[in-house]
């Protein structure tokens, strides 16, 4: 018999034939119930996305701390997307929970919290009480005997306290950088790029902002921050750039080496971001910022996240021609790079 190949489709919003996945059968309002129904099938089929999964450094020590153990052993693997509990307060739902056991015992549990790869995610107080609701008395009686170790999969980096934080560009990377040895992993790959389409790996314009009364400190430490809320919501950028008052000039485009968020009056997240892992370098430069913005701007009247840019001192690229929007704005804006980087345009249009 003559080998054959076949094609799978489906007709969706655009009307148009496209190759699809068994992650297209995946129903849910909204991409995030879909990335996190679809992340935890791959999670239970690809044995290549969990054992680099237990290697990212936020859960590969949260397990060794847990279980005493850095490798511990295990022969069988239970994942439940929206494994459903209930509490004093009602019914809940936790969003992946991974149960791992050795020889029918029980060695440890991940339990995630997923939110949106496409928006500002939830204060963090929120996140913390829902991890908090998952994993406190019988809420979850399947994972009862197990150490449990509770995970935030969000956006961005959080800093929070006995939480391991993910983002979702972590899952994405992990994805893309094993997609050859995987074919399942090449499937999820293409479908977080059709769903969750401004993660960093695709991000191909220049996000702008307002320099503000903080420019002499950007300036100074290559760090930037703005209130981690939907009012902020930015696609997640590979290159940034700060707009001057009197016209928007821009002269010096950063590349941003990490994003994380914490609240920065709380002295404990602001403890726990300075012995996260960063360098020495950034580590030192995100203390004189916040010593900064401490002495000379405030943190408004908020006790909420920010988002802190982590920016590059080498991968820096000068605008001696200082281009310029048509109309400056309060708010963010976007630029392609080919037209920022463009010495014959002073005034540059913003992408569309």
């Amino acid at each position: 018999m003559t080998s054959t190949t076949s094609v799978f489709r489906l007709y969706e919003t655009d009307g148009s034939a496209n190759v699809a996945s068994i992650f297209d059968l995946i129903v849910g309002t909204g991409s995030e119930p879909r990335q996190t129904k679809a992340f935890g099938y791959v999670l239970s089929r690809s044995s290549v996305l969990m054992k680099e999964f237990l290697k990212l450094d936020p859960i590969a020590q949260r397990v060794q701390s847990a279980t005493g153990r850095k490798r511990p052993k295990f022969d069988h693997v239970v994942v439940d997307a929206e494994m459903v509990g209930s509490d004093t307060a009602g019914q809940l739902r936790a969003d992946v929970v991974v149960r791992f056991f050795e020889k029918h015992a029980p060695v440890f549990a991940l339990v995630i919290e997923a939110k949106s790869a496409k928006k500002a995610g939830a204060h963090d107080d929120a996140v913390v009480a829902q991890l908090r609701r998952y994993i406190t008395g019988s809420a979850l009686p399947a994972v009862h005997g197990f150490p449990i170790i509770p995970v935030a999969l969000t956006r961005f980096r959080r800093i929070l306290p006995d939480i391991a934080s993910l983002t979702w560009n972590d899952i994405r990377t992990l994805a893309h950088n094993n997609s050859k040895a995987d074919a399942l992993l090449f499937e999820f790959h293409q479908f977080l790029q059709r769903t969750g389409s401004d993660m960093q790996y695709f991000e191909r314009e220049i996000l702008s902002v307002p320099a503000g009364g903080t420019a002499e400190a950007v300036q100074d430490t290559c760090i930037h921050a703005c209130p981690d809320t939907s009012s902020f919501s930015y696609k997640i950028p590979l290159r940034i750039t700060f707009r001057q008052k009197g016209g928007g000039s821009m002269h010096r485009l950063y590349k941003v080496l990490d994003i994380l968020s914490f609240d920065p009056l709380d002295p404990i997240a602001r403890k726990s971001a300075l012995e996260s892992s960063l360098t020495a370098d950034e580590r030192n430069r995100l203390t004189k910022y916040l010593a900064a913005r401490d002495a000379h701007f405030g943190w408004g009247d908020r006790g909420a996240p920010f988002r802190f840019y982590i920016l590059s001192t080498d991968d820096i690229i000068d605008l001696p021609h200082s281009p310029k929007p048509p109309t400056n704005i309060q708010g963010h804006m976007y630029f392609r790079l080919c037209d920022i980087l463009d010495q014959n345009n002073a005034v540059v249009p913003p992408a569309t």
